[in-house]
């Protein structure tokens, strides 16, 4: 039996209940799509899903959320093995009379997933987000990649496609699922906000007493402006340093596909049975619902797991699974370490985002491995 988190000399995801906000130019025109309540499913704590409508006729598809993937991709007839559940669909752009191809002479576009490679051809498609109350937020001529034999094996985990909420990483802005809100928008926008209220499966209730439970067992997204109700204490807004086109921020990890939602933060604190550990004040972090894991600097990692006792650099096993079944997110571009049994119960770990200290569950750092 041994617990493990990931690290990594980059940088910080965590899976919180947080509202965010992008700032962004928006055009006045528009249907006026007001403020639109999402709901999100939790698939096995690994990640989150949205209910997605696509082409005519329609198909219906679980597509992940990526926050740092500026395109949006589902998988298509040509990647029969990208996904690891086989009830997904694949999407036929031969059968839907909304396709629309990309130009003969454009080649495939690339990008990285949790590490993986989807590549495909950029289409257009008439697609549709599942609101709370049935209904569905439909636009027109969304670009996404149709994930072809170039794909990783299992590049999009248990979903059946990303729906990307990153913005920068994209060739033509108009491309992305933010501008498709943007110029929805009956009023002209000085910033995008999005709030997301994210919960682990342990929890049925969100914080206004409402029901978690199918679409919904992974809480809300709310677009555009958090619905307070869904939070715990006040809300917080920071602003995105990934949006500072100014900065060089270096290479994007294989984890991440940019750094569009990054914050700083002023550090983390651990408190173990043997004392408090304290480290990377003034870190940046970034946000991205699709990863699992936390990733920490790796002299931070060394830092806190000396702090813990018994602690040791841990190999995964192929095809791990944890104490329910559920594979275990197979990462070769971290680091782990085992940790003994009962380092749940004395340790916590919380990180200060601007004077806020959030706490984080042990489920989001650590993982039981077998039985």
């Amino acid at each position: 039996m041994a617990q493990f988190t990931f690290v990594l000399a980059t940088l910080l995801a965590v899976h919180l209940n947080f509202a965010t906000a992008f700032r962004l130019r928006a055009r006045a025109d528009g249907g006026g799509q007001g403020v639109l309540q999402i709901p999100i499913r939790n698939v096995h704590n690994q990640m989150y899903t949205v209910h997605i409508e696509m082409a005519n006729p329609p198909v219906w598809f679980n597509f992940s959320l990526a926050l740092t993937q500026a395109y949006s991709a589902v998988i298509g007839v040509g990647c029969p093995n990208c996904s690891t559940d086989p009830t997904q669909h694949q999407y036929n752009p031969a059968a839907s009379s909304y396709y629309i191809p990309p130009p003969t002479s454009a080649q495939n576009t690339t990008l990285k997933v949790g590490g993986k490679t989807v590549s495909g051809q950029l289409a257009k498609e008439n697609c549709g987000f599942k609101q709370e109350d049935g209904e569905w937020w439909r636009y027109k001529n969304q670009s996404l990649i149709i994930a072809s034999s170039g794909t990783d094996s299992s590049a999009f985990g248990g979903s059946g496609g990303i729906a990307g909420f990153g913005q920068s990483n994209a060739q033509n802005p108009q491309d992305t699922l933010i501008n498709q809100y943007l110029t929805s928008n009956q009023t002209t926008l000085s910033q995008f906000v999005f709030g997301l209220a994210l919960y682990d499966q342990s929890t049925t209730k969100a914080s206004n007493g409402v029901e978690l439970q199918g679409d919904s067992s992974g809480g809300f997204m709310h677009l555009d402006g958090p619905d307070a109700a869904f939070y715990t204490g006040s809300i917080q807004t920071f602003p995105v340093a990934g949006s500072d086109l100014s900065t060089s921020w270096g290479a994007v990890p294989g984890q991440l596909g940019s750094f569009d939602w990054t914050v700083q933060t002023q550090g983390w604190l651990v408190k173990t049975a043997a004392g408090d550990v304290t480290g990377s004040q003034g870190m940046y972090g970034t946000m991205e619902a699709s990863y699992p894991y936390l990733l920490l600097p790796q002299k931070d990692a060394n830092k806190l797991y000396a702090a813990i006792p018994g602690s040791v650099p841990y190999n995964l096993p192929t095809n791990a699974v944890d104490t329910k079944g559920v594979p275990v997110y197979q990462d070769n571009l971290s680091l782990s370490w085992a940790l003994p049994c009962n380092t749940t119960a004395s340790t916590s770990f919380f990180v200060n985002f601007q004077g806020v200290s959030v706490p984080l569950l042990p489920s989001d750092f650590m993982t039981q491995i077998g039985s």
